[in-house]
C-alpha cells in the first residue's frame, strides 16, 4: 500500500489517492481520498478487503498515514501483520512504488487528453505484460469486459497456466540485473567496532 498525489490541471487541486496492490497478479485498487484521516483509510481498505478478501501481509512505507495507532489497531483487529519499508530504501516497497508510477502515469496521461481516468485503469488491467498475461486475468481468470471490442468467448473464465513459474523467472532476471551493481560485504567478525570511512 502506498499513499500518493498528484496535480489535477482540470481542477488545479492536489488529489490523493491509496493505491492498494497485489503481490501476485499486480492487479492495484486505486482509492481516491478527500481526506488523510485514518477513518478514511480504514474505510478504503475494508472495501477493498471485503471485494478481494483479507490479505495476510501489507507493506507499506513508514508515513504516518499508514501506521497511525488506530490503522495499526484496525490491521491488527483483522489478523493483517504489517511490514514497513526501509525509510530511506523505497526500493523495499518495490511492489507499490510501482503500482503508484504506473497509477500516475495513467491518471496523467488521462487528465491532459480529457479522457476518463477509470477507463484508463480498466484498460491497464486488462493489458498483458511480460509474464504473458493481464492482471485481471492472474487475479479473476478472466479478461473484463471493456469499450474495447471483444469476441464474447474472449471474456469467457480461463485459469491461467504456469503464472507463478513466469513470475519467479522474471524476478530472477530483475534480480541478476540488480546483483551486477552489488558489493560483497567484507567479513565481519565479533568484537571488531565498526568505523566509517
Amino acid at each position: 500500500m502506498d499513499i500518493f498525489e498528484i496535480n489535477n490541471p482540470v481542477t488545479n487541486r492536489k488529489s490523493k489517492y491509496l493505491a492498494t496492490v497485489d503481490y501476485f497478479s499486480d492487479f492495484f485498487e486505486l482509492d481516491e481520498l478527500k481526506g488523510m484521516s485514518s477513518k478514511e483509510i480504514i474505510e478504503c481498505c475494508k472495501r477493498n478487503f471485503s471485494r478481494h478478501g483479507i490479505p495476510e501481509i501489507i507493506v507499506c512505507d513508514n508515513g504516518t498515514q499508514l501506521v497511525s495507532k488506530e490503522i495499526l489497531s484496525f490491521f491488527k483487529s483483522w489478523e493483517i501483520k504489517v511490514t514497513t519499508s526501509s525509510p530511506r530504501y523505497a526500493q523495499s516497497n518495490g511492489k507499490a512504488e510501482s503500482a503508484v508510477k504506473i497509477a500516475k502515469r495513467l491518471i496523467k496521461k488521462a487528465l491532459d487528453s480529457g479522457e476518463d481516468v477509470w477507463l484508463a485503469v480498466l484498460n491497464y488491467r486488462n493489458t498483458p505484460n511480460a509474464i504473458g498475461s493481464s492482471p485481471a486475468q492472474r487475479l479473476m481468470s478472466r479478461r473484463l469486459r471493456s469499450a474495447i471490442p471483444a469476441h464474447p468467448k474472449k471474456l469467457l473464465p480461463e485459469a491461467q497456466k504456469n503464472v507463478h513459474d513466469r513470475i519467479m523467472r522474471k524476478r530472477q532476471i530483475a534480480k541478476s540485473y540488480y546483483d551486477r551493481n552489488a558489493k560483497t560485504l567484507p567479513h565481519l567478525e565479533g568484537g571488531k567496532k565498526l568505523t566509517s570511512s
